[in-house]
């Protein structure tokens, strides 16, 4: 357990309206003066900007998953930095899934709660020497692992990715919720104080 502690040290586009009325004749005498394209707006465009921005405030802002158990406390401010960067890594490599480091907080967490197989160990060992490179000592490196622990260890990935995103969208609607509430009691107030008095 010790050793296992130790680790963690350290668009289209078309033309105004007012060029086809030009260009129509409506105009006579104007037919000569050019006018330029302009872009139509792209809803698809709009939303992908948006989608990019929200995935790279999430890499700030989501929460970090871990088991639960209350165990996410212990985890060193370091490997909470580490989390932040590789988020920031695997959004400009455009891959929806964990880092090494948050894959790393989510097995300490649950090794400090329960037992885990063989092949979790040898997963949880590989995605730490991924994760500490050259520093993970010898005796606990794992370079490689077999195509069965292979696709358990992006099954967790990907759930982690998505765990942390939907955690996200869900702090979000209630915070919004919440704000449409205090907006309606705002507006219901308002209304009340304008109401002229009978008396």
């Amino acid at each position: 357990m010790a050793r296992h502690r130790m680790l963690f040290k350290g668009g289209e586009m078309g033309k105004r309206p007012e060029a086809e009325a030009y260009n129509s004749g409506m105009f006579p005498g104007l037919s000569d003066i050019p006018v330029e394209d302009t872009p139509k707006a792209n809803r698809e465009d709009d939303k992908t900007i948006e989608k990019q921005i929200d995935e790279l405030v999430g890499c700030f802002s989501d929460p970090i998953i871990v088991w639960p158990g209350g165990w996410g406390e212990s985890l060193p401010e370091t490997i909470k930095s580490d989390i932040t960067i590789h988020r920031m890594i695997q959004l400009m490599k455009g891959e929806s899934l964990a880092g090494w480091p948050e894959v790393c907080a989510y097995m300490f967490t649950v090794t400090l709660e329960r037992m885990v197989s063989s092949e979790w160990v040898d997963i949880y060992m590989y995605a730490m020497t991924q994760y500490k490179g050259e520093a993970m000592p010898e005796d606990m490196r794992r370079d490689s692992l077999n195509d069965y622990e292979m696709g358990l260890l992006n099954d967790l990935r990907r759930w982690i990715y998505r765990r942390r995103r939907e955690a996200s969208q869900e702090k979000l609607r209630a915070v919004r919720k919440q704000e449409r509430e205090e907006q309606k009691e705002a507006e219901q107030r308002e209304i009340q104080d304008s109401r002229p008095g009978l008396f």
